[in-house]
């Protein structure tokens, strides 16, 4: 519906112009202006410099200062200097390279020229597709409705326009001190034709501060000389305290308050003098510069009785520890107990810190990141960095660090319920009555407690399923802790369990078969991102076996033989059965004192984790309501914040936040599409996103990234989001922590750091 814009008001009508607009500068932001103008139906003019690395007046770019000399090809020399430290944490995690590593600086500058040559081209394409003409020359303002553009050759082309927008850019200045000719920008920085050995940056903010680590991490000495106490001027002191400790750990020489005064030419180099009275001496210097109340849980507890304990807690897992801590702190008297220690849970072996800790996320993520180096050291090769050809894996190195781990996080677990002040049982609990409970300690002596409240948090189990040959696999508890690395693995299952053990083995060097019985796994999640993962596994080398079941396992001379239901035969190392989990509530005597559970054995609870007794609570696995170790701790929290805090607190489990660890990972909040489908009382948006991450561009790894929301097309709101690809876990947490009721415009998408994932996606909603 045409109407007169406000904005058109002053110009004069019937005026005719060659264009409706002309836009001065072809960076970000004039290249976006141009575009979306022309979208609406401008006639759209765009005027840059010619294309150099290095701008001046009169070189530039199209892309202009982000794409051609800042975030793009910085952010690739960050990827490539961070492999340095990735090979060498590598070292710890399994991977046996030889001794000397170097890095070719100019190996990976031609790989930058090439890519910014290559985005220089699409941003032309991008402007040629929109129907923007675009002139390759300086522009200048002649008139209020006038520019004067001067080609290549000199020529000078003048054009009307009804409006005109600036987007020149910025560019780095340079001190006024002696010998400032010396000295460097970060436009001359990203295209060094010699490495530095040694670096001395004049700047405090972020682009010396980015260019301390890159150079540090690619093996130059560096000096970072800035005015203030802490470098990142306007950022939280308490972060710039910490942003200064990791420079300074990772061998960043920091000069605070102080300045440089004169650069002199040497025949060894650069003499920099600071304010001071100090001689550095550098290759290069860069210069960077610019209540309490009744509860209503107690009124059906008898009032005046005498307990050992306000609380007693049967099982020292995330859930059972957070509980125990936090009503602790709200002045209760809390006992736990929790089964011995080992990897391996049975019946009477477990461990405080529980699954998480011990036989979970933790040890699984530790072989996650140490599966992950094998791809990265083949990616940091196209960075720069020179490795042998033969790079080994030691399974035994990263599983004794992992133990390390393990027994090192078990102790402070036990510290953190001491330190508050619970009382550690270790033995077998189960429930005598509805204030009772038994401790079976590890010498058999059977202790009795009387208690106010009593909180299950017994977890869950794996499940093995019920085939001949069932004895021959194994669970997850023993996966994380083989003698022996598979060089044959067959996976049951097509859960996060099972894809992640797949990612984890196949990026180690094994062969890994993985047979689940639906079309795609993981079953729940977006069918789209399925079916991503899927690719990603078979691409990396896993062997998919969908619409498939086990009927048999046998042992051979070779291995473990392994029937399917279509008549394959498999041969394994190691079967690994990824088939579930079941609540841990066996031999908790529950039916005895009528604790209600339902038909998989799980706990029956209300919204505040209350079982049908009084006095009886259950929160985590045990319920079977949402088995992640963050709803566990929120659980926890709720029931100590409920039951002793005097603030009744029901769990949130909306826009609940999922993470795969698999390589690369998927992450997810909130509703799926098919989700969003079966629930949606209007229309829905569905934005998707494929791309090559900029990393990849430079590796030549060829696995897209893929981001998706689904959005109430009437409210504008984010109903759910899904992303595979690098970082994607942590990239998801922005989603989640959005503020409550935002629409799409004020979500993630409207202030997007620039270069990661999320801007991809921001450009794309768009």
């Amino acid at each position: 519906m045409a109407r007169k814009m406000l904005i058109d008001s002053e110009i004069e009508e019937g005026t005719n112009f060659d264009f409706d607009l002309f836009v001065i500068g072809a960076g970000s932001g004039g290249v976006r202006a141009a575009r979306f103008s022309a979208s609406f139906g401008a006639k759209v003019g765009v005027c840059e410099l010619p294309f150099h690395p290095i701008s001046s007046e009169t070189i530039g770019g199209v892309g202009g200062t982000c794409v051609i000399r800042g975030c793009v090809p910085k952010k690739i020399l960050v990827y490539g200097s961070s492999f340095g430290s990735d090979i060498e944490d590598a070292r710890n995690y399994g991977w046996e390279l030889s001794e000397k590593v170097d890095f070719n600086w100019k190996k990976l500058l031609e790989k930058k020229t090439n890519e910014i040559n290559r985005l220089n081209g699409i941003y032309k394409r991008m402007l040629s597709n929109a129907g923007v003409k675009l002139f390759e020359g300086e522009g200048k303002i002649v008139g209020p409705n006038e520019v004067e553009v001067t080609q290549l050759d000199g020529t000078k082309l003048s054009y009307s326009a009804k409006h005109i927008l600036i987007a020149t850019g910025s560019r780095a200045q340079v001190p006024n001190i002696p010998g400032q000719e010396l000295g460097i920008t970060s436009d001359e920085a990203l295209s060094l034709e010699e490495f530095p050995k040694r670096a001395v940056i004049l700047g405090g903010g972020y682009i010396a501060v980015e260019f301390a680590s890159i150079w540090q991490g690619m093996g130059s000495t560096v000096s970072l000389v800035f005015r203030k106490e802490l470098p990142l001027r306007g950022f939280d002191d308490e972060m710039r305290a910490v942003v200064a400790r990791n420079l300074e750990a990772r061998g960043v020489i920091l000069h605070p308050r102080t300045n440089l005064t004169q650069l002199i030419k040497t025949d060894d180099g650069i003499k920099v003098i600071t304010d001071h009275g100090e001689e550095l001496v550098a290759d290069v210097v860069l210069f960077a510069t610019a209540m309490a109340r009744k509860m209503l849980i107690d009124s059906e507890i008898e009032e005046g009785t005498n307990f050992d304990f306000d609380l007693f807690v049967i099982g020292a897992g995330s859930g059972g520890v957070r509980a125990a801590r936090f009503s602790a702190s709200f002045g209760a008297k809390v006992g736990v107990c929790e089964l011995p220690f080992h990897p391996i849970s049975s019946e009477t072996i477990g461990g405080v810190g529980g699954t998480c800790v011990i036989r979970g996320c933790v040890p699984k993520k530790i072989l996650v990141y140490g599966s992950s180096f094998g791809s990265d050291i083949e990616d940091a090769r196209n960075y720069g960095w020179e490795l042998s050809e033969k790079v080994d894996f030691n399974w035994k190195k990263l599983l004794e660090k992992k133990t390390n781990e393990i027994n090192r996080l078990n102790g402070i677990y036990k510290r953190m319920l001491s330190n508050a002040g619970v009382k550690l049982f270790e033995g077998e609990g189960k429930i005598v009555g509805p204030n009772e409970v038994e401790v079976t300690q590890l010498d058999g002596t059977k202790l009795s407690y009387s208690a106010k409240h009593i909180l299950i948090a017994t977890g869950s189990r794996a499940q093995v399923p019920n085939i001949p040959g069932q004895e021959l696999g194994i669970t997850s508890d023993e996966a994380l802790s083989l003698e022996e690395f598979p060089k044959r693995a067959v996976i049951l299952g097509g859960g996060y369990i099972a894809v992640e053990f797949a990612s984890i083995w196949q990026g180690m060097g094994s062969t890994v078969s993985l047979v689940f019985r639906k079309e795609l796994p993981l079953r729940g999640f977006d069918d789209e991102m399925r079916a991503v993962v899927a690719r990603n596994l078979e691409a990396r080398g896993v062997i998919l076996h969908p619409r498939t079941n086990l009927t048999q396992l046998i042992k051979t001379d070779d291995g473990i033989k392994v029937i399917t239901d279509h008549g394959e035969e498999l041969v394994a190392d190691v079967v690994l059965f990824a088939t579930g989990r079941a609540p841990n509530t066996k031999r908790l005597n529950l039916e005895a004192v009528g604790v209600e559970l339902d038909n998989t054995g799980a706990i029956k609870v209300d919204e505040y984790s209350r079982t049908n007794i009084p006095s009886i609570w259950a929160v985590g696995d045990v319920t079977n309501r949402f088995n992640l170790t963050p709803v566990a701790l929120m659980e926890g929290t709720c029931f100590a914040k409920t039951v002793f805090g005097s603030q009744p607190s029901k769990p949130d489990y909306s826009n609940i936040p999922y993470a795969v660890f698999s390589i690369p990972p998927l992450s997810v909040v909130g509703l799926s599409e098919e989700q969003a489908i079966e629930q949606a009382n209007g229309d829905l948006l569905v934005f998707t996103s494929s791309f090559n991450p900029m990393r990849n561009t430079i590796s030549g790894r060829q696995e897209k990234t893929v981001m998706k929301l689904v959005v109430d097309a009437e409210t504008d709101k984010v109903l759910g989001a899904s992303m595979c690809g690098p970082d994607a876990p942590e990239i998801m947490q922005a989603v989640y922590i959005r503020p409550p009721h935002a629409s799409l415009g004020e979500n993630i998408m409207h202030w997007a750091a620039h270069l990661i994932v999320v801007r991809s996606r921001h450009d794309n909603a768009q």
